[in-house]
């Protein structure tokens, strides 16, 4: 529920400056994942600022550490430069928060975690008929904190301290 306050204090703010172009997109991937990834933008000349929220729940075959379940859910800021053109390469960084619930499958025990990561990005933009964006990027996203340990009966959560994080997103440009 914080995640949709926050969300919508970020819209109130970026609605503020109508004059620019206002951007929804949407990450397919999560929705395949039980999860969803719903995000807002508006460009102020060659720069990009985008607020969104995503959630996901994953099982070993996603993330690779045997006998635990994670779920979770959060926001993230992004910052883009675009080169004097909406439409192109682009260039930028972000910074995510989440709230990750890991669970041990063989115990039920469970352990709640705020997960902080940032990454410089790097993207294309595709615009179709004026409005309709296609958008793959990839992240080098960088762990900045994520808590104590998640340990039990000898299985220990392993996190990557940085990954290569890609993704695409469909959106439209108003």
């Amino acid at each position: 529920m914080k995640h949709i306050i926050m969300l919508g204090l970020l819209i109130s703010a970026l609605l503020a400056n109508s004059a620019h172009s206002f951007e929804v997109a949407v990450d397919p991937v999560p929705f395949l994942l039980k999860g969803y990834s719903l995000s807002l933008a508006q460009n102020f000349g060659d720069k990009r600022f985008e607020i969104g929220i995503f959630g996901l729940e994953a099982d070993d075959d996603i993330h690779g550490n045997d006998n635990f379940d994670m779920e979770f859910e959060g926001f993230g800021i992004k910052y883009d430069h675009l080169f004097n053109h909406y439409e192109g390469v682009f260039i930028g960084w972000e910074l995510n928060f989440a709230d990750v619930t890991y669970t041990h499958t063989k115990s039920n025990e469970v352990f709640d975690r705020t997960v902080i990561t940032t990454a410089p990005r790097i993207g294309y933009r595709f615009v179709k008929n004026n409005n309709f964006t296609i958008t793959p990027w990839l992240a080098l996203d960088i762990l900045l904190y994520d808590g104590d340990k998640v340990e039990s009966q000898g299985d220990t959560y392993e996190t990557d301290e940085i990954q290569l994080f890609p993704s695409i997103q469909f959106g439209y440009k108003f």
